[in-house]
């Protein structure tokens, strides 16, 4: 299939982002259009959208495009620095059904603490068994070792981990 690249950048009076903006809307509207033509309703191969810096440059309605695209096979790619830069362009409505429809790939170099913490949540909880000794006097007077083990509930990623993570 033929690839299509818009390379761009914001840069104020004058920027491209409003014109890459309506083409990119124009094009999903084909591809959703042409997807129920499609066996199953999707597009066969599924189609890719890669929108790096997208609250940037790109302005479409991710908040609607994240909630059905993908029953028609249209995957976005949607990249940002920071959930803010969702925050800021699309709301706090929109920022949340984004985030919520949309599968995450975390890279390194992360530093909102409230980011951090939600994302190590995120990845969960899972048990590790936790080894412990203790001495105690045996009644023969000598002292007597013995070791228990207890599972115990901890983050699968601790914020500092996810932090820490290569770029």
């Amino acid at each position: 299939q033929d690839t299509l690249y818009l390379l761009g950048r914001e840069d104020g009076m004058g920027s491209i982002g409003p014109l890459f903006t309506c083409f990119t809307g124009e094009i999903y509207e084909t591809a959703r259009a042409m997807a129920p033509m499609n066996k199953g309703g999707r597009l066969d191969p599924p189609w890719t959208m890669v929108l790096d810096e997208a609250a940037l440059i790109c302005s479409v309605p991710l908040e609607r495009w994240t909630a059905d695209s993908r029953g028609l096979g249209i995957n976005i790619h949607a990249v940002f620095q920071s959930p803010a830069q969702i925050y800021e362009r699309w709301g706090k409505h929109g920022y949340q059904t984004i985030w919520d429809n949309c599968v995450k790939l975390i890279m390194g170099g992360l530093s909102n603490e409230e980011h951090l913490d939600g994302l190590s949540k995120l990845c969960g909880k899972h048990k590790e068994k936790k080894e412990s000794h203790s001495k105690s006097p045996g009644a023969d007077g000598t002292m007597k070792e013995s070791t228990s083990w207890t599972h115990v509930e901890v983050d699968t990623m601790t914020p500092a981990d996810i932090m820490n993570l290569e770029p």
